[in-house]
Formats: structure tokens, C-alpha cells, sequence
């Protein structure tokens, strides 16, 4: 862990709270026998000022985009672990991020990502999550 890298450094963020769909998840077939509704909660943290702040025309992230390209990749599939699944958003994230902006995951651009669901059991759990981010990377 580089501890000289922290949130301070990042000082913009663009946000997507709470992208809600369904999507066939569990550890037991049970579990992934109906779909079960899921929260993601997306922050793209930048070093410099985005290019959109200063050009109404310039490079720009489209929440649309990052929604169907979450919802595309989950779309007729079945995943057993949360853990998994926010890693394999979290990597068609980057690779959308550099392929429409150039702008290279790494030493100015960081991604924050939390998925969370109400998991189909008897007793009562408000939703468990797992978070993960390159911020600290």
C-alpha cells in the first residue's frame, strides 16, 4: 500500500449512486434460483479537473454509458459471490474509462465501487456489500 496516496490527492469526483437491477447471485443454486436485487454506487475520482468542467463539448464520462455497460455485462448471467461480481465491474469500468478517454486507471484517475444486496434469508439483514477501490494502489 502507498500510504503517500490517499483521497486528498483526488480531489474531483464523478458519482453514479445507486444503479439498481437484478442480476442471478448466490453461493446455493437456491440462492441463484431468483434474481435478487442489487445497489452499485460508482465514484471515478480524478488528480486534475476533468476535461468537461472547462469545455461543454470536451472528454466526458456518460452515466448512461456506465449503467448499460454494468447492466449489458450482468444481463443473462449467473455469479456465486458478491466479492466477484463488483470485480468484474469494476474492471469493464476501467476498461470503458480508458477506452472512451484514454485516461489510463492509475496515478490521476481512481475507481471506488460498492455493491451491496438484501440477501433471501429467513431472519432479518438490511443488505450486506463489498466494496473495493484502487485508491490506495
Amino acid at each position: 500500500m502507498n500510504s503517500s496516496m490517499n483521497i486528498t490527492n483526488f480531489p474531483y469526483c464523478i458519482s453514479l449512486n445507486k444503479l439498481e437491477f437484478p442480476v442471478l447471485l448466490g453461493a446455493t443454486a437456491s440462492e441463484q434460483a431468483q434474481p435478487q436485487h442489487v445497489s452499485l454506487y460508482i465514484k471515478i475520482f480524478f488528480a486534475q479537473i476533468p476535461d468537461g468542467t472547462n469545455d461543454d463539448k470536451g472528454n466526458y464520462l456518460c452515466y448512461d454509458e456506465l449503467a448499460k455497460i454494468v447492466l449489458n455485462y450482468v444481463n443473462n448471467q449467473t455469479f456465486h459471490l458478491i466479492e466477484y461480481l463488483t470485480m468484474q465491474i469494476y474492471n469493464k469500468i476501467r476498461e470503458h474509462i480508458n477506452q472512451k478517454t484514454g485516461i489510463e486507471i492509475g496515478s490521476q484517475t481512481k475507481i471506488w465501487l460498492k455493491l451491496s444486496k438484501t440477501p433471501p434469508v429467513s431472519y432479518k439483514i438490511e443488505s450486506t456489500s463489498f466494496e473495493y477501490t484502487d485508491l490506495y494502489i
